[in-house]
C-alpha cells in the first residue's frame, strides 16, 4: 500500500521534529545519543524528500 507524501508534509514533520529536539536539548544536558537521534531524523527527512521527488 503506497501513500503519497507531499513536500509540505515532509517539511511539517521535519520542522516539528527539529522543534522537539531543540526543546529537549535545551531542557537537558547535551548527549551523544540525542545528537545521533537528530542526525537520524534529518537523514530520514532527506530520504522522504527524495522519495517524494521520485513519485
Amino acid at each position: 500500500m503506497s501513500r503519497q507524501i507531499d513536500s509540505k508534509q515532509i517539511a511539517d514533520v521535519r520542522e516539528a521534529l527539529l522543534i522537539w529536539i531543540e526543546t529537549y536539548l535545551t531542557d537537558r544536558p547535551t548527549s551523544m545519543r540525542l545528537i545521533m537521534v537528530a542526525i537520524a531524523l534529518e537523514t530520514l527527512a532527506a530520504e522522504l524528500r527524495q522519495r517524494a521527488r521520485e513519485e
